[in-house]
């Protein structure tokens, strides 16, 4: 809820929705920062770590977080943290510039682009939107290249599964569909017309603990297994393995 006289952080949107965010801001008085113009990231020349230059708020001088690195995959969880750290800077919180980095370096989020070290690993994500979708294709092809990838995929019927189903299937090599339970989840056979309408290898299995034994069984152990689709899947996926989300 934006409000007169305090700041407000707008990231990244489309230009028809950030001119509203822009005039509702103007129309309640509060103090609008697009993040772009609050906050910069830059890699280093190793390709590990990162420096958080924070312009914002405008009256202040120019704070940078150098060295960082970042526990999470995905360049959006990346830019998420750095948005926090600008958020507490309009706040006019005091941040330790060691804390941040200690911060950023262990943050993970349980089913977030979760990996588990496995053999061969399993990424555990809850994407369920095309937007989504597309992030977690890009951390694929950009952290694992050209590993042979196993989906094991569930959704809820509201899902537009068609759609996620072509983004996704441009990096698996196979197709597990497994059903969750729930009067909101999505019938076997809607998922199967689908993904069997963009991918020519796509079986089902019984449950999610079968579907996962089933990509092991098949996957390389330099491959990857990749459990995506909803947040019920990526908790059956956790109980299987036996991971506690903390």
């Amino acid at each position: 809820v934006m409000k007169s006289g305090v700041p407000v952080l707008i990231q990244r949107q489309l230009p028809e929705v950030e001119s509203v965010l822009l005039e509702h801001a103007a129309e309640v008085g509060a103090i609008p920062y697009r993040i772009d113009d609050a906050m910069s990231i830059t890699d280093s020349g190793d390709g590990a770590a990162w420096t958080l230059r924070v312009t914002a708020p405008s009256n202040s001088p120019v704070v940078s977080y150098e060295k960082l690195t970042f526990g999470a995959l995905g360049d959006h969880q990346r830019r998420n943290f750095a948005a926090a750290v600008v958020v507490l800077h309009l706040a006019g919180v005091p941040l330790d510039p060691d804390r941040v980095r200690t911060v950023a370096a262990t943050t993970t989020i349980p089913g977030r682009l979760q990996l588990v070290p496995e053999t061969p690993p399993i990424l555990l994500d809850v994407a369920h939107t095309p937007d989504s979708a597309r992030m977690l294709v890009d951390v694929i092809r950009n952290r694992f290249p050209g590993r042979r990838t196993t989906l094991v995929f569930s959704c809820a019927q509201d899902k537009r599964v068609a759609e996620i189903a072509e983004i996704l299937a441009s990096v698996a090599e196979r197709v597990v569909l497994v059903p969750i339970p729930g009067i909101r989840a999505m019938p076997m056979e809607d998922m199967a017309v689908a993904w069997k309408a963009v991918h020519p290898f796509v079986t089902t299995s019984t449950s999610t603990r079968d579907a996962i034994e089933n990509a092991r069984d098949t996957t390389p152990n330099h491959g990857l297994i990749v459990v995506t689709g909803s947040f019920v899947l990526i908790g059956a996926a956790m109980e299987a393995l036996g991971i506690t989300p903390t």
